[in-house]
C-alpha cells in the first residue's frame, strides 16, 4: 500500500471509500449483483446480452435468453446523463 501512495504521490493521488468507487462504477454503467441485477432480471433487459452467446450452445437460461429476443423487452435498465450542474442529494448529504 506505502509503495502505491509513494508512486501516486507525484500525480496527488487520494484515497477513496467505496462511495466513490460505486460512483465510477455507475458512471461506467457497470452492473452491480445485488444492487442494480439481481437473478429475477433477464440479461436482456439488464443491458448484458452484448455478454450473452446463444450461438456458442446450450447453457442454463438460453432459452429464456432467446424467447426474450423474440418478444422483446418488457423493461430495460437504462442509464443516462444529468445535464444539471447542481449535485443531486438524496440521503442525509445535506
Amino acid at each position: 500500500f506505502e509503495a502505491i501512495e509513494e508512486a501516486g504521490a507525484d500525480v496527488s493521488l487520494k484515497l477513496c471509500g467505496l462511495h466513490t468507487l460505486d460512483s465510477c462504477r455507475i458512471e461506467k454503467a457497470f452492473r452491480h449483483f445485488g444492487h442494480d441485477i439481481t437473478d429475477e432480471d433477464n440479461v436482456m433487459e439488464a443491458g448484458l446480452g452484448f455478454a450473452v452467446k446463444t450461438a456458442k450452445g446450450d447453457f442454463l437460461g438460453r432459452d429464456a435468453v432467446l424467447r426474450k429476443k423474440e418478444t422483446g423487452l418488457d423493461r430495460r435498465l437504462l442509464q443516462f446523463r444529468l445535464k444539471d450542474t447542481q449535485p443531486l442529494l438524496f440521503h442525509n448529504e445535506a
